[in-house]
Formats: structure tokens, C-alpha cells, sequence
């Protein structure tokens, strides 16, 4: 991994190492550090150090230093104190074996290490992160709803053209009731009308059958 070299030239090695941004400082002014193993590492030829660096203004190093690291525990506690130099303006380090799961570190400022915590960054990285997931779920619900009502609107019409058939197939029972209706009233007044007839005609005949008769027996 990497890990801090003379004028800031970041070194690479095998040692799962990380190394820390500039950050703004002044003389004499007292850092703490705490460095915790969460699992075993293999100690390799450059070991196990914690290397920090000062600046001035432009960034430009003033001094280097390695501190070793005994990690015959599990945790490991220290003090940087910055030079008496007022032209001091950053401080840089890095730690080895706390990258990859082998471990963690906290570097603050004042002469009391505290129990670890995430940084502040890494808080606001995670509620970001869970930000981007509700507004990704809110999104997908907001869709949803979209789909919804677009099958609300597409059942409402389905049912609207299910009702104008519906008006129209009772349209057409009328009709042809209607229809029939005039038929059977065709019917029974042309039935009614031939019986009408048919009993003139009976009359007639039976009027000119009794005559005929008559007739004939007078000349008889």
C-alpha cells in the first residue's frame, strides 16, 4: 500500500498502509494518535510505522520522522508534538497495517486519545449514501404511482366504452322489440281485416245461393 516519504513523495509497499491529506496545524501545537490491529499482520522489512511530515504554507516539507509501533497490543497510543517553527502551517501522515480490514486509526488534535469513531466525512459519505437510496425508493414509488393511476385512467375508460356499449346493445333490444312489436300489430289487423272479409263474402254468397234457389223451384 502507501505510506509517506521525504518531500512528500508517497512511497508503495506491502504494509496495508494509509496516508492522511494535509492537514493545517501551528507550532507546538499537540496531536494525538491511536492505532488498533483488528487482525493479525505479517511484519515485513519496513515494519510497522506511523510517519508524519510538517509544512510550510506552500506545502513545502520541513521535516520527516518515523515512529515505530510496537503492536504486541492490540491498541497503540501517542503523542505528536509539532516543532517550536512558526513556519509550520501542515502536518501529514501515515500508518501502516490499518488498511484492508488489518486495522484503523485516529489522528486528532489535543494531548487525550479517545475511543475510536467514524470521521466526520464518513458519516456525511454513509447519510448520502442512504440519501441516494430513499430518493432512488421515493423515485420508484413515485413511478408506481405513476403506473397506477395510469391504470386507473385506462380501467375508467375501459369501463366508460364497456357502459356505451351496454347503451347501445340495450338501444338495439329496443329496437327490435319495437320491430316486433309492429309486426304482431301487422299481423292481427290483417288477420282481423281477411276475417272482416271473408264474411262479407259469405254473406254475399249465401244472399245469391237463396235466390238461385228460389228460382228455381218457381219454375219448377
Amino acid at each position: 500500500m502507501v505510506w509517506l516519504g521525504d518531500n512528500s513523495i508517497i512511497g508503495h509497499n506491502g504494509a496495508q498502509g494509509v496516508i492522511y491529506d494535509y492537514i493545517s496545524t501551528t507550532a507546538k501545537e499537540v496531536w494525538s494518535y491511536s492505532v488498533w490491529s483488528d487482525k493479525q499482520y505479517t511484519v515485513t522489512s519496513e515494519g510497522k510505522y506511523l510517519r508524519y511530515a510538517l509544512y510550510d504554507s506552500n506545502k513545502q516539507q520541513i521535516m520527516r520522522k518515523a515512529i515505530g509501533l510496537n503492536m504486541s497490543t492490540d491498541t497503540v497510543k501517542g503523542q505528536i508534538v509539532v516543532n517550536d517553527n512558526s513556519a509550520v502551517a501542515y502536518i501529514r501522515i501515515s500508518i501502516d497495517w490499518v488498511a484492508n480490514g488489518y486495522g484503523h486509526a485516529k489522528f486528532e488534535k489535543g494531548n487525550t486519545p479517545t475511543d475510536w469513531s467514524p470521521a466526520p466525512e464518513d458519516v456525511d459519505n454513509k447519510i448520502s449514501a442512504q440519501q441516494v437510496t430513499i430518493d432512488g425508493i421515493t423515485d420508484t414509488v413515485s413511478k408506481q404511482g405513476t403506473n397506477i393511476d395510469s391504470v386507473t385512467k385506462r380501467v375508467t375508460t375501459a369501463e366508460g366504452t364497456l357502459s356505451t356499449a351496454t347503451n347501445n346493445i340495450s338501444g338495439l333490444q329496443s329496437s327490435v322489440t319495437q320491430t316486433s312489436n309492429q309486426i304482431k300489430t301487422e299481423i292481427t289487423d290483417r288477420t282481423k281485416g281477411d276475417a272482416k272479409h271473408f264474411a262479407k263474402l259469405k254473406g254475399l254468397y249465401t244472399k245469391v245461393l237463396s235466390l238461385v234457389m228460389t228460382r228455381v223451384f218457381k219454375h219448377s
